[in-house]
């Protein structure tokens, strides 16, 4: 099977029922949009598709929404496929046949033309049999590295400053000395305690480092045995907060407050928070100015047992 060009539907301005788009767009319009070139295409031309298996289970890495039955390609019958959907890429809708004869906002975001989906079937139909006869698959073309062409309208930092008086990472508010833990309750829609350990510090804007959102801009530690202090919570989890704050845009001043929910899980014991950034100087070895680290500590608390 071969697909046209990528090429967007008109209708699929249109919206849906849903949210439906602006102007006098139309759903039903049989009109396409071809791929706008600046500052690159704006349609990806090569689309990545895969299966990951580990065992009987079968992943299906997709780029979209659809089903394919791995059976037929020569799995076991006891092989259960998961859809693992907007993985590698993007490459919009893809709709039924029928579907895209319509034109409405589905239909009309699938790109690659009306036989969007047998060309997708075709594709992971050669990579299951290749897969379940141990045949290596073809690797296919790579997708061009934009990275050098893309535009950014984030404006950039241009400084950072302590307060009169301040260094980065010194604290403005602390902790208190003891809290006692009580109960803690997890959801997905965050976490609830009545035990909150909140420290403010002098910070830097979070954007001054990528590599540190890798990381983490916190941690709480627990002192240990023969004066050893141990992480035991960061910036990914649930129970810790970090809000980071422009105190003086004219200044360059900004605070982070860090906050810890104590889990009912959490032992009694002695605690400290931890923060950790960089800052940007307006002048330095380079125009651009230095990116300096830093890093700051609250007091130390005791969370106590509960006497609930």
């Amino acid at each position: 099977i071969s697909l046209c060009k990528p090429a967007m539907g008109y209708s699929f301005a249109a919206g849906t029922t849903d949210g439906p788009g602006m102007f006098d767009f139309k759903q039903g319009n049989c009109l396409l949009i071809l791929s706008i070139s600046f500052p690159y295409l704006w349609q990806t031309q090569i689309i990545e598709v895969q299966i990951l298996r580990l065992g009987q289970l079968a992943i299906i890495a997709v780029p979209a929404e659809f089903t394919y039955t791995l059976k037929a390609g020569g799995f076991p019958a006891d092989t259960l496929s998961v859809i693992a959907g907007l993985s590698n890429d993007y490459g919009d809708y893809v709709a039924t046949y029928e579907e895209y004869q319509i034109q409405r906002y589905e239909g009309a975001s699938t790109i690659f033309g009306r036989r969007t989906l047998d060309g997708y079937i075709q594709n992971f139909k050669i990579l299951a049999e290749n897969m379940a006869t141990g045949v290596p698959s073809e690797p296919g073309p790579n997708p061009p590295n934009l990275l050098s062409k893309q535009l950014s309208f984030l404006p950039p930092v241009i400084f950072d400053r302590p307060p009169l008086g301040k260094h980065f990472g010194d604290v403005l508010v602390d902790c208190q000395k003891t809290y006692e833990n009580t109960s803690f309750e997890r959801s997905y829609f965050g976490s609830h305690s009545n035990s909150s350990v909140n420290v403010t510090f002098v910070s830097a804007n979070p954007r001054n480092s990528i590599g540190q959102t890798s990381k983490t801009f916190l941690t709480v530690e627990m002192l240990k045995n023969e004066g050893r202090w141990e992480v035991m919570a960061t910036d990914a989890n649930w129970e810790t907060k970090f809000e980071w704050r422009i105190t003086s845009m004219l200044l360059g001043e900004s605070s982070a407050t860090i906050t810890w929910d104590i889990p009912s899980y959490m032992a009694p014991g002695t605690y400290v928070i931890k923060h950790f950034g960089y800052s940007k100087s307006l002048f330095g070895k380079s125009l651009s100015g230095t990116i300096t680290p830093f890093s700051g500590r609250s007091s130390t608390f005791n969370v106590l047992a509960s006497r609930a």
